[in-house]
């Protein structure tokens, strides 16, 4: 990316997007990106050549979704909610800062799950298994979702797998009857493996058990390092992070050994 990208990016703030936007507000923030790219002329050598990876075109389009975010987004699009009633997936929560000044959700999801609960010889206890591609998880963030499979270190750990701690069967119908408990194992992503304690809320659906959970965590305790776009002018990733869990039981390898199934 070259200094007189730079100035082409500025014309285009100005002119293009400026010109599409008559809304006064809208020209403010316009102008306010125009300043940063302003700024951005004078970056150090170091900083613009960490810059080269991401060509005019790329930019551009981010500046003007991110005119779109930094506005009052519930009035542009509805609020929904992560998964669908029916869905068994796994997300991850997260925010970022846009262009120094506006917080906005980013939110991966992946419906590529796979769980299998395996038993002891006794029938009596049994781990919990789940594995989803970590190249699978989809923000619509075109950028982040391209760079996810590096970012999570996906050439050592292809799959992101959480194992719990056995559990006995005692145990899981409890955690029914009571519609709500923890749940320890090892989390493996990015090429680690961490202990974490989801919260679990049971819920009887018709013909199965919706099993929705949370663990709250940062990216830096996973040791799993997040760029930011252009050196933070675009966007600024935060270390907060929260893994989310949407599973049906009727899709849980081994649970009809639980008895976990509405009466």
């Amino acid at each position: 990316l070259k200094r007189e990208s730079l100035q082409e990016i500025k014309k285009a703030v100005n002119g293009e997007i400026l010109a599409q936007i008559e809304n006064e507000t809208y020209a403010k923030i316009s102008h306010f990106f125009s300043t940063i790219v302003e700024d951005a002329l004078h970056l150090s050598n170091q900083q613009i050549i960490y810059m080269e990876r991401f060509t005019v075109k790329k930019i551009i389009t981010i500046f003007t979704t991110a005119i779109l975010f930094t506005m009052n987004t519930q009035a542009v699009f509805a609020e929904e909610p992560v998964f669908a009633a029916e869905e068994h997936c796994l997300a991850y929560y997260t925010t970022k800062t846009m262009f120094f000044f506006a917080d906005v959700e980013v939110i991966g999801k992946s419906c590529e799950v796979t769980a299998e609960m395996h038993w002891n010889a006794s029938g009596q206890q049994a781990q919990v298994e789940v594995n989803v591609p970590a190249s699978s998880l989809k923000s619509g963030i075109d950028l982040r979702d391209e760079d996810m499979p590096e970012i999570l270190k996906a050439d050592l750990t292809p799959n992101i797998r959480f194992v719990s701690e056995w559990l006995g069967k005692s145990v899981l119908l409890k955690m029914l009857d009571n519609q709500q408990s923890e749940v320890s194992g090892d989390l493996e992503v990015a090429g680690g493996k961490f202990p974490v304690k989801f919260a679990l809320i049971f819920t009887k659906q018709p013909g199965y058990v919706l099993i929705e959970g949370r663990y709250k965590t940062t990216f830096s305790a996973l040791k799993i390092v997040v760029p930011a776009v252009v050196g933070g002018l675009i966007a600024d990733p935060h270390d907060d992070l929260e893994l989310l869990v949407h599973l049906r039981s009727d899709k849980i390898s081994g649970a009809e050994k639980a008895t976990i199934k509405n009466e």
